[in-house]
């Protein structure tokens, strides 16, 4: 059987904006060495995606405070 059932097989990667010069392939794994990054737009990207969250820090504060009152 020349064809193994008609099967054509799709290769897709999903890959961040600043990572650049990549390709899905099954063939080579080993080809990170040859990746581009574009580093100022991965600090944009960082900056924008891991904003600090400072209401919890501020309600164990605010609670630690509260519970300090009554030893006053």
């Amino acid at each position: 059987m020349p064809w193994a059932g008609g099967t054509h097989p799709k290769d897709y990667g999903l890959y961040h904006r600043w990572l650049t010069n990549q390709k899905p392939n099954q063939m080579a794994r080993n080809k990170i060495k040859y990746y581009r990054i574009d580093p100022v737009v991965r600090a944009a990207m960082r900056a924008e995606w891991n904003r600090p969250v400072l209401a919890p820090i501020i309600a164990i504060v605010l609670l630690l405070a509260l519970s300090a009152i009554p030893a006053v």
